[in-house]
């Protein structure tokens, strides 16, 4: 019987990757990953914590691991020893708050990270007692091998510029391949976009992948026509816009012309209106669209509509509560499947189905489902 002191080190290295395999350190776009920038940081420290303390092999293994994600804290520490080591880094805004004019130590520490890839403004919950304060302007050090950037707008930081400014970060990081960008804007004043510095221009050539978690078509649209992309290709789409309709014809408007992926997040408005409609509307070069199909309303084409360019649908099948039932979600899973099997998307040729329980497996509806896909040329895949 194989002895785990004989197993090889790359499957011991393979196991301890996933420790943190909900945070993200890849740049490249993949279907149906969590929100960034909410996951429990300080579990999986803990967790290498205990590993690099089993025995001599296992700390030499895991050691770079442990460093390779650093969280930064009020009485955080430049990690000199292991800077080398550390490709992904979780700022909270508690430690760049602008209290005084002096330097700001957080901005020195990322400074020192020679081989940073991903950079993490997690959102900002308020504190009961004491919140920080943002008197001073804050100060930003290059980032020319940052690629990824997730953010989480916190307005009353933004105004102090720096670190704390999502433009000016990005023009420090022109390199960046993956961004993400959520928070809540209430309104279209100076003071609510502070930071954000509508009229300047970003250039960001590699970018290949946005994700974005906010909700005012006029903000994004405004920031978009400033924002010079001209690799992007993938693009998730959170939540749905409050502005409905109009603002989703903003959106493919301003970004369409150049995406190949889009993805529909995990959002019960999606199943309200037909948002898949509006998009590939928008956006004549899609080839993918992924979607959770139970909390998003099924395509609704208009009369002699088609749409040749997609070839493949990914859909999730985890579950939701917001259907009446296995009865109503199978009727609602049909509905999709009528769309797919008909005239409307003529060259569509893969299904991919994620989060598939397996009673599903075994379910007669489903090879029905299966059948009916394949007389009409659709290939489904397991992933």
């Amino acid at each position: 019987m194989l002895s785990h002191e004989t197993l090889p080190t790359e499957l011991w290295l393979e196991v301890f990757d996933h420790l943190d395999n909900h945070r993200s350190f890849t740049v490249s776009h993949a279907p149906f990953q969590p929100i960034p920038g909410v996951a429990n940081e300080n579990k999986v420290c803990h967790d290498y914590f205990t590993l690099v303390l089993v025995c001599r092999k296992w700390r030499a293994w895991a050691l770079e691991r442990l460093y390779r994600n650093y969280k930064l804290s009020k009485t955080a520490k430049s990690p000199l020893q292991y800077a080398n080591w550390v490709r992904r880094a979780v700022v909270p805004y508690t430690t760049t708050a602008t209290e005084t004019h002096k330097p700001m130590p957080s901005t020195e520490i990322l400074s020192r990270l020679p081989n940073l890839v991903v950079l993490v403004r997690p959102p900002y919950a308020p504190s009961p007692l004491r919140n920080p304060r943002f008197e001073f302007d804050a100060t930003c050090p290059p980032l020319p091998q940052l690629k990824r950037l997730d953010w989480w707008n916190y307005i009353e930081a933004s105004r102090s510029g720096g670190i704390n400014s999502l433009t000016s970060v990005l023009k420090r990081a022109p390199n960046i391949e993956y961004l993400f960008v959520g928070g809540a804007f209430s309104h279209f004043t100076a003071v609510a976009f502070h930071g954000l510095d509508i009229a300047a221009s970003i250039h960001l050539p590699r970018l290949r992948t946005l994700r974005i978690n906010i909700s005012d078509a006029l903000l994004l649209r405004h920031v978009m026509q400033r924002w010079e992309l001209p690799a992007l290709e993938n693009f998730v789409f959170d939540s749905p816009l409050v502005t409905g309709s109009i603002g989703s014809r903003l959106l493919w408007e301003t970004m369409g012309s150049r995406l190949t992926t889009v993805e529909f997040g995990k959002h019960v408005r999606f199943l309200l209106d037909d948002h898949l409609g509006p998009c590939l509307r928008g956006c004549p070069l899609l080839r993918q669209v992924n979607y959770y199909l139970f909390i998003t309303a099924a395509l609704v084409a208009e009369e002699n509509e088609t749409f040749p360019n997609l070839e493949c649908i990914g859909v999730s099948l985890s579950h939701t509560p917001f259907l009446g039932g296995e009865a109503e979600e199978w009727e609602h899973l049909w509905r999709h499947v009528d769309v797919f099997c008909s005239g409307v998307l003529p060259n569509l040729h893969t299904l991919k189905l994620w989060d598939t329980k397996p009673i599903l497996h075994s379910d007669i509806r489903l090879r029905d489902m299966r059948r009916r896909l394949e007389t009409k040329g659709i290939v489904i895949q397991f992933c």
